[in-house]
């Protein structure tokens, strides 16, 4: 937890509650897909704040959907040479040694911030 303080002993947690819509996925190549942000809802205002069980709780933007417009989908086994350099930076897990990308990505292109998910 970040940061306590008198009211808030137990730290400090940054949330955020949001949803939206994507378009729909178009295939680029076998291993890459490229769709559009079509709308996102935020649902508290950033910097909002409660305390819970010792806990200070503060609202804050969606993490990694800065600018969010353009977004490309990786499938696992793209070789990791035909990636954005941002998208390497972003995905360090199981890729330092390897040939291809061992899971799927979802990379918001203006932003610069992806999203991992790792198969078991």
């Amino acid at each position: 937890m970040g940061i306590g303080g008198e009211d808030y002993p137990n730290g400090t947690t940054y949330i955020c509650n949001f949803n939206g819509k994507f378009s729909t996925p178009k295939k680029i190549d076998e291993y890459t897909y490229s769709m559009k942000l079509t709308s996102m809802v935020v649902e508290n205002n950033e910097g909002d704040t409660y305390y819970d069980n010792g806990v200070k709780y503060v609202y804050s933007k969606p993490n990694g959907m800065d600018n969010a417009s353009d977004f490309k989908i990786y499938f696992p086994g793209i070789k990791i040479s035909d990636l954005p350099k941002q998208v390497v930076a972003w995905c360090p897990i199981g890729t330092s040694e390897a040939e291809t990308l061992p899971y799927y990505v979802i990379y918001n292109e203006v932003g610069q911030s992806a999203f991992i998910g790792i198969v078991n």
